[in-house]
């Protein structure tokens, strides 16, 4: 009891040690690609001895480490069933720390069922293989995060086709009968980035959007958000001028660096806001203003709340960022596998419904929050998603200074 509290202590790491920890753990389960965490006494005595909300995704990082070592053979002989999570990784410490709440929740709904947390590393190829092997070893409800939303639709089909039913997480499974969706609504964290734009970038203001692959659902709810909901109207009234609409190849800081340097060149160097589809693109969008040293104030959004986002949001390089509280999906979606499993009535909070091209699926929304310098403190910071250590660390003066 007094370890698994003393190792909340060690949040001070930042997102990338908290990720090669993990990385350790993976690396011996390697050839079984998957990590089972089972509730036994100790892991129930561990919950028991810190019921406050979890940390940084250290913990999760950590607790994955002290239970790895078993497998689906372990978890098939569960009395209440097993349940599977496929994520598209385990290694960062977002997925690290929403596997940790889906199974502290589990464990309070259905103690004697067991969990397989599974980490494709990014590779649908992998996470199909994953599902499948869930599928064939007794899982009887899968929870899916899935790296291509339509490439996904297989793994509903191989999963119905075994009675097999399966929860989308974070983003919905297209093109196929999804049982279920838990996540959070993405357009309106565009709206929210917005917003933003509005409230911090004068009139007659020159913008630029920077988003995620054009094939990739997220990225265009988030550009729908953002732009049909919120300043597409302002643009045509000439309220605010667009400079062009980049859509990267994937979601790296690479990509995005280069799309802002043709935009900053097409543009000479007048551009004042950002819109960037997540933080990884924003880091980007930072570099290249450094790469032609860039005087002028630019007010630049992301989404995720990552180590590095809101790091430069206190450095005053990012204006906001859009913080989804992984503890609400993950409850939302322990607490539907569970009444499956159980064959009892769903949560109250599934009471909306998302289109996955195949129909409405019933689905738990939550809508995401708004960060800025001045709400670090009680947003991320309060409910322990990164640690006040972590994001101050080298930059402890401008903290103090914006009571952090």
């Amino acid at each position: 009891m007094r370890l698994s509290c003393t190792l909340r202590r060690l949040e001070g790491l930042d997102e990338m040690d908290a990720g090669n920890i993990t990385g350790r753990a993976l690396h011996r389960q390697r050839g079984r690609g998957s990590i089972f965490l089972r509730f036994s006494a100790l892991s129930r005595r561990m919950a028991a001895a810190c019921r406050d909300p979890l940390p940084v995704a250290l913990t999760a990082a950590l607790v994955i480490a002290l239970v790895a070592g078993h497998s689906w053979a372990s978890a098939a002989s569960s009395t209440s069933g097993s349940v599977g999570l496929l994520l598209p990784s385990t290694k960062s410490a977002r997925w690290a720390q929403n596997a940790a709440y889906f199974v502290r929740r589990l464990h309070t709904d259905a103690p004697t069922a067991n969990v397989v947390v599974l980490g494709s590393d990014g590779k649908q190829s992998t996470q199909l293989s994953q599902a499948t092997t869930a599928i064939k070893s007794g899982a009887k409800v899968l929870v899916v995060a899935p790296i291509n939303a339509r490439a996904a639709a297989r793994i509903i089909t191989k999963a119905h086709h075994s009675h097999v039913q399966v929860i989308g997480y974070d983003r919905p499974i297209k093109g196929n009968k999804l049982d279920l969706y838990t996540g959070f609504d993405q357009t309106y964290a565009g709206r929210l980035e917005g917003r933003s734009i509005l409230n911090h970038v004068r009139k007659h203001g020159r913008l630029v959007f920077i988003n995620g692959p054009i094939d990739d659902d997220l990225a265009r709810a988030e550009f729908d958000g953002y732009y049909a909901h919120t300043l597409q109207a302002k643009i045509r009234h000439h309220a605010y001028i667009s400079i062009g609409t980049y859509w990267t190849n994937t979601w790296s800081t690479t990509d995005a660096r280069w799309d802002m340097v043709d935009a900053l060149f097409r543009d000479r160097n007048r551009v004042q806001g950002v819109l960037s589809g997540d933080d990884v693109l924003s880091q980007g969008v930072i570099k290249a203003l450094r790469d032609v040293h860039y005087k002028r104030r630019v007010w630049i959004t992301g989404a995720g709340a990552t180590l590095a986002g809101l790091r430069s949001i206190i450095r005053g390089q990012q204006g906001m960022t859009v913080y989804e509280p992984g503890y609400l999906e993950a409850s939302a979606a322990a607490d539907a596998a569970s009444s499956l499993l159980a064959g009892k009535p769903l949560p109250s909070n599934f009471d909306s419904t998302v289109d996955v091209g195949y129909g409405k699926v019933r689905a738990a929304i939550f809508d995401p929050i708004a960060v800025t310098r001045s709400s670090i403190k009680s947003t991320v910071i309060k409910d322990k998603f990164m640690s006040q250590r972590a994001l101050c660390k080298g930059i402890q003066k401008l903290c103090r200074k914006y009571h952090i």
